[in-house]
Formats: C-alpha cells, sequence, structure tokens
C-alpha cells in the first residue's frame, strides 16, 4: 500500500514527498514478509511460501516468529547478522514498517505450527 502511495504522489509531481529510507537488511524483510502468503487464523496470521511457512504473527499473544531455515540462516549468510541483531531488525520493520508495536520476535523451528 505505502509504494501505491508512493507511486501515486511521485505521478501528481507533487515536490514534497519525503521518502522513507530503509537499510538494505530491512527493505530484505519488507519484501520476504510481502512476499509470503499471509492466512488468517484464530490467533492470528501466517506467513507462508507454498507449503513453507516463514512467519507467524500470533496477536493474542503478541509474538511474531520467524523460521530458522528460511529466515535466520538467510539473514546469517547474506547479511552476517547474529540472532540479537535479526531480532531487533524484525521488530523494529514491523513497528516501522507495519505498525506492528509491542511484538517480541522469535526463532522458531517448522514443526512447531505444522
Amino acid at each position: 500500500m505505502k509504494k501505491l502511495i508512493k507511486k501515486i504522489l511521485k505521478e501528481s509531481e507533487f515536490d514534497w514527498i519525503v521518502e522513507t529510507s530503509y537499510t538494505e537488511e530491512e527493505e530484505f524483510i519488507i519484501d520476504l514478509i510481502d512476499s509470503c502468503e499471509k492466512k488468517s487464523h484464530n490467533d492470528g496470521f501466517s506467513y507462508k511460501k507454498g507449503d513453507e511457512w516463514y512467519f507467524y504473527q500470533d496477536d493474542e499473544r503478541r509474538k511474531f516468529y520467524f523460521d530458522y531455515d528460511y529466515v535466520y540462516e538467510v539473514l546469517k549468510s547474506k547479511f552476517g547478522l547474529e540472532e540479537h541483531e535479526q531480532v531487533r531488525l524484525i521488530e523494529n520493520m514491523l513497528e516501522r514498517h507495519y505498525n506492528l508495536k509491542g511484538y517480541i520476535t522469535i526463532i522458531y523451528y517448522v514443526y512447531v505450527f505444522q
């Protein structure tokens, strides 16, 4: 939605547009979350690609889980981020980009939600 608004404003030739700048790591997380299929559940949402879970948003407990194999390992190998850096990165993006304030971010293994 944010990208659509920026596009409309740019096409309208407003010169007062403020660009939100993100780091490469932040852009990666945003693109990864946005590229997943979001499915509603009783307590929140799952974010999947095909049959694979990437994230799980538990709105009742205000927790946001991310998968070890598909998220943790990629952030570690691609950006050299350790666990605490990944948790902080995802929590910041949840608050800043998705307006999900106060969620605790947790690494999970895929079998947790199957």
